[in-house]
C-alpha cells in the first residue's frame, strides 16, 4: 500500500512546482458582535471558492467566509453566544462544534441540516474550561468530501482565570495551525474520488497543507510561541516532531489544560484531535526549526518553517502549574458500556457494536449528569485498520488505554482518543444537564461517512 502513495507522490511533484516559503497565513480572529442584550454574535457564511495552491493552478474549493477553510471564532467563559450560519452552497451541510459542550439542538450534527440558501442559528452559553476547538460540517454522507474541500475552522475558548505566562496574542505567539494532507493530482488540483480501498483505509494524499499553505514560513518574534494544533485531515493520523529544534511542552489537550507542562520528542494527532504545544526558541535564534510530520501513509512533510529573528522579545515563563484537574476515579455506581468498531472485510462493513448508522435509531440511553464507563475497543477482518472514537456534547477522560494508565499527554479532557489496532481503551463519561440526542463515531471520516456512527440520548 505505501508503494502506491509512494509513486502517486513521485508523479505529483516530478510535474509540479509548489512554492514553500511562502508566509504562513493565520485565520482571521472574529471577537463576535456584543448585543445590547449580553448576547456575542457570530456570522459565518459556507461557500465555494478557488484557490491556487500551486501557481497559475486554480482548484474548486469550500470555505467560511472565504475561499479555503474559515476564521477563528473567538468564545468567553461565561458568555451567551448566537453563531449564525448561513449556507450559500448548491447543497444541504450542518457546522457541528466539534469539542463543546452544548445542548443538542445547537451541536451541529446530522440532525440539523442547513439547506442552500438557509441560516441556522445555534445559541449557547459557553460553559467549559479554556481550550482549543473547532467547527466542520456533519451531514450524513457528505462529511468527508465537504472537510476535504476546505470547510473547516478553529474556535478558541478563553478563561480570565486561567494560569498567567501563557502566550496569547493571537497571530503572534498564539498561532493555530490547521494540518490537512490531501491527494494532488498531476493537474494541480485535488478531488474527492474515494474508491473501496480509500473507505477502508482512510483518503490519503501526497501533500500536507498547513492553514491551506505549502510548507510555510512562520517569522517569530518571541521566545516562547505557542501552537494549537489541529489534524483536519480526513484520515491520516501525524506524527510530528522537530528534528533539530526544541521539544515539544505540550499544555494542553482536546478540552483544555494539562495539569501541567509535558515535554514531549513526538507529538501523535489522529484526524480530529487538537493539542497546544510551547516552543522554546531561545535556543533557537537565528537558526529555522522544522516542524515535520509523518503521514500514516508513508509520506514526510515539513509542516511549517519557524523562522526567530536574532532578537526575540521575552514573552514570559512558562508556569510549573497549569489546572487543577479532578482524579479519574470511577464512581461505585457508574454504569458501563462496551462498544465495539469492526471492519469486516474488503467489501466493506464499517459498523460499531454490529450496527450501522441509522438516524432513526437511538443506540444508547443515558441519564442527565450520570457517570460512566464506556469501553472501546477494535475488531473485525480488517486488524490493520486504525480508528479513533469522537463524542459529541462532553469532554471525557482516558482511565486506561490496553490495561495501563494513559501517559502525561493524555491524561487531560478529551473528545476523541485514537485506536491502533487491537486496542482497548476505557473512558471515564460524565454527562451534562442538556437531554437530547448527540452522536459518537469514528472521526476517520471515510469511516464516519460509511456508516461508523451511532446516537445516544440524554434523558432528562
Amino acid at each position: 500500500m505505501k508503494w502506491r502513495w509512494l509513486i502517486l507522490f513521485l508523479l505529483t511533484f516530478f510535474s509540479l512546482e509548489a512554492e514553500p516559503g511562502e508566509a504562513l497565513t493565520v485565520p482571521p480572529l472574529r471577537e463576535g458582535r456584543l448585543r445590547s442584550d449580553g448576547v456575542r454574535e457570530y456570522t459565518v457564511t459556507a461557500s465555494e471558492g478557488e484557490l491556487e495552491f500551486f501557481s497559475g493552478i486554480p482548484v474548486p474549493t469550500m470555505g467560511y467566509d472565504g475561499d479555503y477553510l474559515g476564521p477563528t471564532l473567538h468564545l468567553r467563559q461565561g458568555e451567551r453566544v448566537s453563531i449564525h450560519v448561513q449556507n450559500s452552497l448548491r447543497e444541504t451541510t450542518t457546522v457541528h462544534w466539534h469539542g463543546a459542550y452544548l445542548p443538542a439542538e445547537a451541536d451541529g450534527g446530522p440532525r440539523q441540516p442547513i439547506g442552500p440558501g438557509e441560516t441556522w442559528i445555534a445559541e449557547f452559553t459557553v460553559n467549559q474550561p479554556a481550550a482549543s476547538l473547532w467547527y466542520h460540517p456533519h451531514r450524513m454522507g457528505t462529511t468527508a468530501e465537504q472537510v476535504y474541500r476546505g470547510l473547516a475552522g478553529m474556535m478558541i475558548v478563553t478563561d480570565p482565570s486561567g494560569p498567567a505566562g501563557l502566550p496569547d496574542e493571537y497571530g503572534i505567539d498564539d498561532i493555530p495551525l490547521v494540518l490537512q494532507e490531501r491527494r494532488f493530482s498531476r493537474d494541480g488540483g485535488f478531488r474527492y474520488e474515494p474508491r473501496m480501498p480509500d473507505i477502508i483505509h482512510g483518503y490519503g494524499g501526497n501533500v500536507l497543507l498547513t492553514n491551506g499553505g505549502i510548507e510555510p514560513v512562520f517569522r517569530a518574534q518571541t521566545r516562547l510561541l505557542r501552537l494549537r494544533l489541529l489534524n483536519g485531515s480526513n484520515s491520516t493520523i501525524l506524527r510530528l516532531s522537530l528534528p533539530e529544534g526544541p521539544e515539544f511542552i505540550q499544555i494542553a489537550s482536546d478540552g483544555g489544560l494539562l495539569s501541567r507542562p509535558v515535554p514531549l520528542k513526538t507529538l501523535v494527532l489522529s484526524p480530529g484531535e487538537r493539542a497546544e504545544v510551547i516552543l522554546d526558541l531561545r535556543e533557537q535564534q537565528g537558526r529555522n526549526t522544522v516542524l515535520q510530520a509523518e503521514s500514516s501513509f508513508g509520506a514526510v512533510y515539513t509542516a511549517l518553517l519557524v523562522n526567530p529573528g536574532d532578537e526575540l522579545r521575552n514573552n514570559g515563563e512558562l508556569p510549573s502549574r497549569l489546572a487543577s484537574l479532578p482524579a479519574a476515579e470511577i464512581p461505585r455506581a457508574a454504569g458501563r458500556r462496551s462498544f465495539v468498531m469492526s471492519t469486516m472485510g474488503p467489501g466493506g462493513s464499517l459498523t460499531i457494536n454490529g450496527r450501522r448508522m441509522d438516524m432513526d435509531r437511538v443506540d444508547e440511553r443515558v441519564a442527565a449528569m450520570s457517570t460512566e464507563v464506556w469501553e472501546v475497543s477494535t475488531a473485525g477482518m480488517m486488524m490493520n485498520t486504525p480508528h479513533n472514537f469522537h463524542v459529541h456534547g462532553l469532554q471525557f477522560r482516558i482511565i486506561d488505554i490496553n490495561g495501563d494508565p494513559p501517559p502525561p499527554e493524555l491524561s487531560g479532557f478529551k473528545d476523541t482518543v485514537l485506536l491502533w489496532p487491537g486496542d482497548r481503551v476505557r473512558l471515564l463519561m460524565e454527562f451534562g444537564e442538556y437531554p437530547g440526542i448527540y452522536m459518537y463515531h469514528c472521526h476517520l471520516l471515510e469511516h464516519e461517512d460509511a456508516g461508523m456512527m451511532g446516537q445516544y440520548e440524554v434523558l432528562d
